[in-house]
């Protein structure tokens, strides 16, 4: 008689509501940069291409930004690292769009492209009764993602989004007469999500029919946000006719994105901004008193005013915050928290990330004479080089778990 051991994903096998589901990893944020924020990234003023993950809403604004944006993980993540066997997060993501303004200026509306590859590596152990090893194989869980987006700007601005998921775990083993079979199984599921974003004071300008107040080029912004998404929406997983169902999840987030701009003829830079960001999440799988698995409606038992306004979590709803300051679009710092009552799962972030291009910008400003050398004033234009990197911290399984990554955006 064989024995399976597998090491457990303890961090999201907690969460009471999430038992019965298979495919855990999708719960897992990809996103450096929301990492930093507690895991906030649903109404966030910043648009990566993995952030699409959680909210595929941000793929037009990415689109009216940049019409190519890459990021990737240089490095897997040890993800649960004081494991004896760690598990391996690697991500990496590609947004492509086009902002159609640059052909016709009178529609305000961008739509894009993505591709993500996520997948988390594990280890299986397979004993005999003796104890004796023979394993161990390789677990592999993957989620290959194509997504579709659009953004309208006309005062507010509203993203609209879908991410369409394949979904693959193998192999998984199933106990046969005593003897072992390796079980594979594939699905798909699918997300969508919206995002609002009021820039007030440009609103305000373009309702006066004036510009926006600025002291020798320098110019303030105030940018509220909203999100809100529901993802991993499907049927489940299944091995040998054996249903598992998928872990679907509601999210809703509010932020506030603000600071001081700098324009200058062709010159544009951010000196100072500041953003803060709240959010609240429900594992929409419910077990009822028959044992039979439901899923609730809507934003689940999401409060606005509640959970996501007064960040109050219970054991329903997960809440998360963060913030991040950043100077002269070069250096970000954050910070954030992440409170889960049901899964008594509580810790603190932190990250940092670094922009290399915008060194160059920010030179330009300085003294021009340096950029009339085509290279420069092409790359600075047009390029950017963005390093991310975020920490976990706290008395969990995840403490010490760290994301490492770069965003290549082209053609601004």
């Amino acid at each position: 008689m064989k024995n399976l051991i597998l090491a457990p994903l303890i961090f999201l096998a907690s969460v009471p509501q999430v038992k019965s589901a298979s495919a855990l990893f999708l719960l897992i944020q990809p996103s450096i940069r929301a990492n930093g924020m507690g895991g906030t990234s649903v109404a966030t003023s910043q648009h990566s291409p993995l952030s699409v993950s959680f909210n595929p809403a941000h793929l037009g604004f990415a689109a009216s930004e940049s019409s190519v944006n890459f990021e990737f993980y240089p490095v897997k993540t040890n993800w649960l690292p004081n494991f004896s066997e760690p598990f391996k997060l690697d991500a990496k993501a590609l947004t492509v769009g086009y902002d159609l303004r640059r052909i016709y200026q009178n529609v305000p509306v961008s739509i894009g492209l993505a591709y993500a590859d996520i997948s988390l590596n594990s280890k299986y152990f397979v004993t005999e009764e003796t104890g004796q090893i023979i394993g161990p194989f390789n677990y592999l869980q993957t989620v290959k993602a194509w997504s579709v987006g659009t953004a309208l700007d006309y005062y507010f601005k509203v993203g609209l989004g879908f991410n369409f998921k394949n979904i693959k775990i193998a192999p998984s083993f199933s106990s046969v007469g005593g003897g072992l079979e390796l079980l594979s199984a594939t699905a798909n599921a699918y997300d969508f999500g919206v995002l609002v974003q009021l820039p007030v004071l440009e609103a305000i300008s373009k309702a006066k029919n004036k510009p926006t107040v600025s002291y020798n080029h320098f110019s303030p912004f105030i940018v509220p946000g909203f999100g809100f998404s529901k993802s991993n929406i499907g049927d489940g997983i299944s091995y040998s006719g054996e249903p598992s169902s998928f872990p679907r999840v509601a999210r809703m987030g509010i932020s506030l994105n603000t600071g001081i701009v700098y324009r200058k003829e062709n010159t544009q830079l951010r000196v100072f901004s500041f953003e803060w960001s709240s959010e609240a999440e429900d594992f929409l799988l419910k077990r009822n008193e028959a044992g039979q698995i439901t899923y609730e409606g809507g934003a689940g038992k999401i409060g606005f005013i509640d959970n996501v306004l007064k960040f109050n979590a219970n054991n329903d709803v997960i809440t998360k915050r963060g913030w991040e300051i950043n100077a002269l679009n070069i250096v970000s710092i954050r910070r954030g928290t992440h409170n889960d009552p049901g899964g008594e799962v509580f810790y603190d972030t932190s990250g940092f990330g670094l922009s290399f291009i915008d060194i160059f910008r920010f030179a330009r400003i300085l003294n021009g004479k340096f950029f009339e050398n085509n290279f420069f004033a092409f790359v600075s234009n047009h390029v950017d080089i963005h390093y991310e990197h975020s920490k976990i911290s706290g008395s969990t399984v995840l403490d010490g778990t760290t994301f490492n990554g770069v965003t290549i955006k082209m053609f601004r």
